[in-house]
């Protein structure tokens, strides 16, 4: 079942929102601002709820998430405060499922789907889940500027060449110019493939420009031997400046042309 409402739920002090029933209940809201404001200081816990909105939470407070599903059409979570979430998360943003600006936060046990991960600052933890993308001529999936750890997680760019314009000299599936660590049987992965076009820029899984980058038991792949053609670069790693440490691992680039681990 659901409900709908045009009111703006807006937290200053210590509020849970809990649905006990064995049913998500789904709460649909249309006005063009985020549904759920909590703010600086505010302490909100939301059980087993659907949000269906335009934006759906922005958090500078501390936010506490269990079996959550938030389908928004610009971005489902906002956060610059503190966050911890687990069982069964999923954060659906046709922008960003999540914006993470600052803070510590932990996402477990979950599913993200849109155009970009965006970990400007703060320390971002995505434990135990996965996202995906796929499109024409996509430059970067995941940006991380500040500290972001993927745990046991698995990350897929699928670039589907639909045109010959470049982006712009690489696409990669993460650009880091922060702290990134990748850890636990985690797996990411950069694919390019087109029967008709060829792909005019280099294809890395990893573009570590300036920052940090530790990988540990875990799995980078770059893939390009779809592609009709392609004169450029399939690198695994691109570590043009920074730092990159691979303790254990796998690293694979499986190239049309020229082929570089790291």
């Amino acid at each position: 079942y659901g409900i709908h409402t045009g009111h703006q739920i807006v937290n200053n002090g210590k509020v849970s929102i809990i649905n006990n029933t064995p049913e998500q209940t789904t709460i649909e809201y249309t006005p063009n601002e985020y549904f759920i404001v909590n703010n600086a200081g505010g302490e909100l816990t939301i059980k087993n709820i659907k949000i269906d909105s335009i934006y759906g939470i922005n958090n500078a407070g501390t936010l506490n998430l269990e079996k959550i599903e938030v389908n928004a059409s610009n971005t489902a979570i906002k956060n610059t405060g503190n966050i911890s979430a687990e069982n069964n998360i999923i954060l659906t943003g046709t922008s960003y499922p999540i914006y993470n600006d600052g803070g510590e936060s932990i996402v477990q046990d979950v599913t993200l789907t849109g155009n970009q991960i965006y970990n400007n600052s703060g320390s971002l933890t995505l434990k135990n889940g996965s996202t995906e993308r796929s499109g024409n001529r996509i430059q970067k999936f995941i940006t991380n500027n500040g500290t972001l750890i993927l745990d046991s997680f698995t990350a897929t760019l699928t670039n589907i060449i639909t045109s010959s314009n470049s982006t712009n000299g690489y696409a990669e599936t993460i650009y880091n110019t922060g702290t990134l660590s990748i850890i636990n049987n985690s797996t990411i992965r950069h694919i390019a493939q087109s029967e008709s076009y060829s792909f005019v820029d280099n294809v890395a899984t990893i573009y570590n420009d300036g920052g940090n980058t530790n990988i540990e038991n875990s799995t980078i792949i770059a893939d390009s031997t779809g592609l009709r053609s392609h004169s450029y670069a399939t690198l695994g790693i691109y570590n043009p400046s920074g730092s990159t440490t691979v303790i254990t691992g796998t690293i694979e680039s499986l190239g049309k042309n020229r082929s570089y681990g790291i």
